[in-house]
Formats: C-alpha cells, structure tokens, sequence
C-alpha cells in the first residue's frame, strides 16, 4: 500500500506523483510531460499537508492542490 512520504509535491504544477516517477536515477524532474519543474521545486507531499490539512494523506494523480489551499 502507498504511503504519503513515498510522494513528493511540485511547486511549479502544483500536482503531486509517486516518488519513483521523479527520475532520481538522474537529475530529478517533474514527472507531468507538460511541467517543467526540477529537483527545485519537489517537496514531500507530508510537507504540503502540514500547511493544508484538509488534502487527502494520499494525493490523486494529476489533480493539482495549490500551496495555500484549493
């Protein structure tokens, strides 16, 4: 079962993925085809949650939660 440390958050899209779809082998990017967000802008989305707590513990693919609430 997926755990919440195991996604990470991008500040550029505002939309969340599984930390395995980041790249890590190399330079870290958003995994979304359409983002151009780097290792920069990844946060761990159980950071993202503890500025807004109403977001679900596991976050929806491709749905994007805004830094400051929706």
């Amino acid at each position: 079962m997926a755990k919440p440390r195991n996604y990470s958050w991008c500040l550029h899209c505002e939309r969340a993925a599984p930390n395995k779809d980041w790249g890590f082998k190399e330079w870290p990017r958003c995994p979304y085809p359409d983002c151009d967000g780097g290792f920069g802008d990844r946060w761990e989305w159980e950071r993202v949650r503890e500025v807004n707590p109403e977001y679900p513990p596991l976050p929806e693919r491709g749905v994007a939660y805004g830094m400051y609430g929706p």
